[in-house]
């Protein structure tokens, strides 16, 4: 029984001891140094941070990290152990870098920093941008950054009179500037990609933005038209796929107005002498006009005959009807059902001829086309009835 105090005595005694020797071979451990507000970047490495504790060489140091965004918004760069390691930043989220000893005879709480990184470099957002072939285009950046580099982000892309990519502004301002080029018939697109740098530190906000150069529509050219007055037009224009068609016109006596777009479907007026319209058609593809083509649109005028009245007229009276159209020069064609009646089956100008002596009632349609060159109006007609002359037997 003595001999059991005895043992317990001296545990007691020399505990305390060893505690001490403890303590006096593992000092307490410094803590982590690093950036604790590190610039964010999006570059690849080398921009990566470095984060130590400079004591810590016997501790056998085991390091994590504890995001507070998504689980890879922060990653380690190469190992996880040792005196010092190197940390990825991936996106603007707070973090917790802890370092845990394994040697034990240091204190095995593992010892932490939390690390706020700064928002990355910025640039104002650019509108899309619609130009023509032959346009200069001027693109101005803005932001933090003290210089922006841009490329055209897709492969194969169009030729736009762009180079590849380059590096433009200083001091937060830039301007991209170049000729636009397009050679086809279709729009062709760019995506241009731009980020803000500060050094060599990409900024975490970029823009996309679209340079669009239509190609320069053509206008297929229209014959020149003679027409009569009064008739019906229809000219439909061709050319680039797409494009929109505007005309103007010179000479609105035609019947057509001044300006107008689309296809024309009209109808003429019908002048008193002839009329010669120059149309001038443009297309366009959204603001790229064409290299304009004109034509003319020449009206002639149809001849107006008002319609004789109807007759009746002895056996042997003159059947006499003035014919005169107007304009001048015009002529008339006739046509005669009823020849019995004294009257040539067809003639043309005036009618003036004695009526036939029948031995009754004749009846006979007269049919009136007034005509000037090509031009013939629509015919006219009047009746004529000739009734024979009663005789007395002595």
């Amino acid at each position: 029984m003595n001999s059991q105090l005895h043992i317990l005595l001296c545990f007691v005694l020399i505990y305390p001891l060893l505690i001490n020797v403890a303590d006096a071979q593992c000092p307490p451990l410094s803590p982590i140094s690093g950036p604790d507000q590190p610039q964010y970047c999006v570059n690849l490495l080398p921009n990566s941070h470095n984060y130590s504790i400079s004591n810590g060489a016997d501790a056998g140091l085991v390091w994590s990290l504890f995001p507070l965004g998504p689980p890879n918004s922060v990653v380690f760069v190469g190992q996880d152990t040792g005196v010092s390691v190197d940390i990825y930043i991936v996106g603007e989220y707070n973090f917790t870098i802890c370092a845990t000893p394994t040697n034990p005879c240091y204190n095995l709480t593992p010892i932490c920093m939390t690390v706020d990184p700064l928002p990355g470099y910025v640039m104002d957002p650019v509108p899309d941008i619609t130009v023509c072939p032959g346009d200069e285009v001027n693109v101005q950046f803005s932001g933090n950054g003290d210089y922006y580099f841009w490329e055209q982000f897709q492969l194969n892309y169009p030729y736009i009179g762009l180079d590849q990519n380059g590096v433009v502004g200083q001091n937060g301002m830039g301007i991209l500037s170049f000729i636009a080029v397009n050679s086809g018939n279709t729009a062709l697109t760019n995506l241009i990609l731009l980020a803000p740098y500060v050094g060599n530190c990409q900024g975490s906000v970029g823009t996309v933005f679209r340079i669009t150069v239509n190609p320069t529509p053509t206008v297929t050219q229209p014959p020149d038209l003679t027409v009569c007055g009064g008739s019906t037009v229809n000219v439909a224009f061709s050319g680039t796929p797409g494009a929109t068609f505007n005309w103007t016109n010179d000479n609105p006596n035609i019947g057509l107005p001044a300006s107008g777009s689309g296809n024309l479907n009209f109808t003429t007026a019908n002048p008193a002498a002839q009329e010669v319209a120059t149309i001038t058609v443009n297309a366009a593809l959204g603001n790229c006009p064409s290299v304009p083509k004109t034509f003319q649109l020449t009206v002639n005028p149809t001849p107006v005959l008002d319609p004789p009245p109807n007759l009746t007229l002895c056996a042997g009276e003159p059947l006499d009807v003035p014919l005169n159209p107007a304009p001048a020069g015009s002529v008339v064609n006739w046509m005669n059902s009823n020849p019995a009646i004294g009257l040539a089956a067809a003639g043309s100008g005036s009618i003036n001829v004695p009526t036939a002596l029948v031995d009754k009632v004749e009846n006979a349609l007269i049919t009136l086309k007034p005509q000037l060159g090509v031009c013939q109006s629509s015919p006219v007609s009047f009746t004529v009835q000739v009734k024979p002359t009663p005789e007395l037997d002595p």
